[in-house]
């Protein structure tokens, strides 16, 4: 997981750069976790090597949070995974 804020040492955000998440076998999700109402709370930065592990990782972040009832993995205007039906 990367962090959303711009602060800190630069070595922090190497992964934003699409050429080292290329070089090291990474790829680049968004999350977006929702209430029970459907309605987005947060959103998180994911890397994984496949998109498998980045639903591992969103599902985990998930259950950590009992106010949050759903996930969704996107990768630029890509919806790849929706822990829910669509309404």
């Amino acid at each position: 997981m990367r962090r959303s804020s711009r602060a800190g040492p630069l070595f922090e955000y190497l992964s934003l750069d699409p050429l080292h998440n290329m070089l090291n076998g990474m790829t680049s999700y968004r999350c977006y976790f929702f209430d029970g109402e459907n309605h987005i709370k947060d959103a998180t930065d994911l890397e994984a090597d496949a998109l498998a592990a980045a639903i591992d990782q969103a599902l985990a972040l998930l259950r950590e949070r009992a106010e949050l009832h759903a996930i969704e993995i996107w990768q630029g205007a890509n919806r790849l995974y929706a822990s829910r039906e669509d309404s």
